[in-house]
């Protein structure tokens, strides 16, 4: 308990670390770089992430889920948005080729932790049960895709999207799970988000399946 404190704590630093540099951004060109509004009074950005939209503040970079404002937002969700909003790229954009993770410059050092934490759930979440991977995918508003048996593409951020591909397995061959990336995910995140994004999606199409069929 005392050693995952910590790590929360650590994790607690950085995100502070993170949110000054925020707050020193021009914010109308974050806006234009990242492809995200302002609220209606000017105060928030609005980060639409699957289902949900956050709201950041532009006077002191607090998050909040704008549907539920009092729901405590973890640390590492914290850091994933405000990672988008601080390391996009001016040449942040969608490319529209999918790559898979080995192919991402820079980041194929990250591969076996990437698969270890994203395939296995997947697999265990979903083989036998491509129906429950479809809803799962239409619950976060994603956009059902035609590779393999059954695939979905979830738009994470708005220029961030991952595409999750199942292969049903037979007597001869177990089940297969690909993950593709937009070519240019690492002008849009930081490198070492790329793998913890992969699975931040993973856990959220299964978390929608276990609700959707518990």
């Amino acid at each position: 308990m005392e050693i995952k404190q910590k790590n929360t704590d650590n994790y607690e630093l950085v995100f502070e670390h993170d949110r000054q540099i925020f707050l020193h951004m021009d914010f109308k060109k974050l806006a234009l770089r990242t492809g995200l509004a302002f609220s209606g009074d000017g105060q928030y950005l609005l980060l639409p992430v699957l289902d949900k939209c956050y709201m950041v503040s532009i006077s002191d970079g607090s998050i909040f889920d704008q549907a539920c404002p009092d729901l405590e937002i973890p640390v590492h969700t914290r850091l994933l948005l405000i990672h988008y909003l601080i390391y996009a790229k001016d040449t942040a954009a969608v490319t529209g080729e999918e790559i898979p993770f080995h192919s991402i410059r820079g980041v194929s050092h990250f591969e076996a932790a990437f698969i270890r934490e994203t395939i296995p759930p997947l697999k265990k979440a979903f083989e036998g049960h491509t129906d429950w991977f479809i809803q799962a995918g239409k619950a976060l508003h994603g956009t059902i895709c035609t590779y393999g048996d059954a695939s979905v593409r979830l738009q994470l951020f708005p220029l961030i999207a991952i595409t999750y591909i199942l292969w049903e397995g037979d007597d001869e061959f177990p089940m297969n799970i690909n993950v593709l990336f937009d070519k240019g995910i690492t002008d849009c995140t930081h490198p070492e988000d790329v793998p913890v994004l992969g699975s931040y999606g993973a856990k959220q199409l299964i978390e929608a399946s276990l609700t959707l069929n518990s």
